[in-house]
């Protein structure tokens, strides 16, 4: 492992893995969310958290905006990491489709894949939208709107003024990516694709989630579970189909 950057602050090492599990949270989220992850997960897997800009050490710094580009970006600070050990995406949500899209400006570099993709909650990337954008609405409609399609904010984050206006710009910039993003034509992968989907889901249902299957010439897997949106946390059923996952890749 080289030296660690902003982007991997809180990548726990492991010199005895034989795989690296690239995570991108959700929109709003940050590496902390996979921060029990290294513990549930076989003990021969190095997991790699993503940290975008505008959380935690890094809140000073402006949060991407455009999936596309932040999928480049993503890419370029990736690659130094992607040839040491075999490695895979894990994206939940929003995290799902920036997982795919770095695939795809990793694709057209030419750099070493990932050996499978991992998406949760996330429909694939053709699929319409199901509601009215939000990033735009004034701040009490846009927190009305998160909790009715995801989850409430937590209204500690939201009770000191300065807490709150971070928390909203993260989230605003996440959800802009997220709703201004369209898909470009592109052959489909191939490398597995394992969708984990929720029933409860009203974001990510499991029959919609199943047309990932057009996005990979390998194997597509849908495994559903019980919950919603965020079915992964703290998720003991979650982590052990994902050990299934890795120890089969």
């Amino acid at each position: 492992m080289t030296a660690p950057t902003k982007w991997f602050d809180s990548v726990q090492s492991n010199g005895a893995a034989r795989l690296r599990l690239f995570c991108f949270a959700h929109a709003g989220g940050a590496a902390s969310f996979f921060a029990h992850w290294s513990r549930r997960l076989p003990a021969d897997v190095e997991v790699w958290p993503i940290q975008l800009p505008g959380r935690w050490a890094r809140w000073r710094e402006e949060p991407l905006r455009d999936l596309v580009a932040a999928s480049g970006v993503l890419a370029r600070e990736l690659t130094p990491e992607l040839t040491a050990k075999p490695y895979l995406f894990y994206g939940h949500s929003l995290g799902g489709l920036i997982a795919y899209e770095t695939t795809l400006r990793l694709r057209e570099q030419g750099r070493a894949m990932p050996k499978a993709l991992v998406i949760s909650g996330r429909t694939p990337p053709d699929a319409p939208p199901s509601r009215p954008p939000l990033h735009r609405l004034p701040d009490e409609a846009f927190i009305r709107g998160i909790a009715e399609h995801y989850e409430a904010v937590d209204a500690r984050l939201l009770a000191d003024p300065e807490t709150r206006a971070m928390v909203l710009k993260v989230l605003r910039a996440d959800l802009q990516m997220f709703e201004t993003y369209r898909a470009l034509t592109a052959a489909p992968l191939y490398l597995p694709i394992w969708a984990f989907a929720a029933r409860g889901d009203r974001a990510a249902a499991p029959s919609s989630m199943d047309g990932w299957k057009r996005f990979s010439t390998r194997e597509v897997e849908l495994h559903e579970f019980d919950g919603g949106h965020f079915f992964v946390r703290n998720n003991e059923l979650v982590w052990r189909q994902l050990s299934d996952v890795l120890a089969r890749t």
